[in-house]
């Protein structure tokens, strides 16, 4: 029944698509972060979900009017550059029979988030593009908030499975990165209950969280609590999420978890920790060999090309590390344009939030540009400790500016309507209505 009711509302939308091709970017963002077709069991679980949405955006792209150029911004270039220098290191790829498959999802998501740009081109738009972000990953967050509340820590939250947040850490990691978009939509939404029911989403994905057991997500989330009381207004509810955020910690979750947050600053004797020190020589030392083009997508899963370069470790590993997965798998030319593309995004909230910070009719661009900045430092330290380089809400997360300032430069023309006058006929009670001559700046 699931499967039933999953493959009609995909048939039904992709006419909608067809004609309205900025839906598409909507869908896919469902599909791709929220993957609803891997929470069903039948035929739609293995269908092409995410080609059949794709083809059709790129259909409607192809067939409307809308203006698709790209922005010249700085990080676009940026995205066009890895995409391209990733096609590079997959045709020199030491293993092209595994490189390829992700060459491929990667390259899919890129043209994905680009259509996006090219599409997002109202503020309407963009803001219905932060909902469906956040409604995609923090569906995990509320429910894995609920599930830790109910056996009061005693499970592992995880998400779904064969995605690129299957794992508990990956989760952990898109929902720090989902909560400052949370806090976005909170200080936007005038209506009462839909703040209430974000702020109760927010404190769910806190705790949600911390049933990751992840000790990355931990680190994260401290250092994405103290930049977003820095960078939001209002800061009683960052406050209010950092209290629950630690009295979670302290008295709803088990001993289990204390213990392994205290590995933390034992990490010589954690072997899991000593494991990504061996992930990531490994990843340097490839690189060392092979600077431009690294060892292509996936190098590690070889065990013994993990072992030539790394021949203490025993096993093979995985990066563990966007950056040292970027570094081992498209070499120091790759990590410099990834590292490009997150500093230039930090950078460009940061100005997008500065330049707005004046107006009240913008604040909602100032809101976007901080929220925007504190996702990506929760990306940035979480990611430190985990294999989500080419995730698609970060790339989403750092055109969010892009988009923003695109609208501001471009606002929608003023549509002039002329206002009736009344005017008193002389010898009659009536009065008529005579309409105002228009502004001289209104006139063809």
């Amino acid at each position: 029944m699931r499967d039933l009711l999953l493959a009609l509302l995909l048939v039904s939308s992709l006419p909608l698509i067809i004609v309205r091709p900025y839906v598409g970017v909507f869908v896919w963002c469902v599909v791709s972060l929220m993957n609803p077709h891997q929470m069903a069991y039948g035929f739609i679980s293995s269908a092409p979900v995410a080609l059949l949405v794709a083809g059709s955006t790129l259909i409607g792209l192809l067939a409307s009017r809308e203006p698709k150029r790209l922005p010249g911004d700085p990080i676009v270039i940026c995205i066009l550059l890895l995409a391209f220098w990733v096609s590079v290191t997959t045709v020199f790829a030491l293993r092209p029979d595994v490189a390829f498959p992700l060459w491929d999802r990667t390259i899919k998501m890129f043209l994905m988030v680009l259509v996006g740009l090219a599409l997002i081109r109202s503020r309407q738009r963009l803001h219905a593009l932060v909902w469906i972000l956040v409604v995609s990953i923090g569906f995990y967050g509320v429910r894995g908030g609920l599930f830790t509340l109910v056996t009061g820590g005693g499970g592992r939250v995880v998400g779904p499975p064969t995605t690129m947040i299957g794992d508990n850490n990956s989760l952990a990691a898109a929902l720090i990165m989902t909560l400052p978009l949370m806090r976005y939509l909170h200080l936007q939404s005038a209506n009462r209950w839909i703040r209430l029911g974000l702020a109760g989403a927010m404190g769910l994905t806190a705790l949600s969280v911390l049933g990751s057991f992840s000790r990355g997500a931990l680190l994260a989330s401290v250092a994405m609590f103290f930049w977003m009381l820095v960078r939001s207004r209002k800061r009683l509810m960052i406050l209010a999420l950092g209290a629950t955020f630690a009295i979670g910690g302290l008295f709803l979750m088990p001993e289990s978890w204390h213990d392994r947050m205290n590995t933390i600053s034992d990490y010589q004797e954690d072997e899991s920790a000593m494991g990504r020190l061996d992930a990531w020589t490994f990843a340097f030392n490839l690189a060392v060999e092979r600077p431009l083009v690294g060892g292509g997508f996936r190098i590690n899963v070889d065990r013994d090309v993990f072992l030539r370069f790394s021949p203490e470790a025993g096993i093979n590993r995985a990066f563990h590390s966007i950056y040292f997965q970027v570094l081992g798998e498209h070499g120091f030319v790759g990590l410099g344009l990834f590292l490009a593309t997150l500093a230039l995004g930090f950078f460009k909230a940061g100005a997008l939030s500065r330049q707005c910070a004046g107006d009240p009719k913008l604040a909602w661009a100032r809101d976007l540009g901080a929220m925007s900045q504190v996702s990506l430092v929760g990306y940035a330290a979480g990611g430190a400790f985990l294999d989500l380089a080419f995730f698609d809400l970060f790339y989403f997360v750092a055109l969010l500016p892009v988009m923003a300032s695109w609208v501001l430069a471009n606002p929608p023309p003023v549509v002039w309507k002329p206002k009736p006058v009344k005017s008193q006929v002389p010898g009659r009670g009536r009065p008529r209505r005579a309409a105002l001559p228009p502004p001289r700046d209104a006139l063809p």
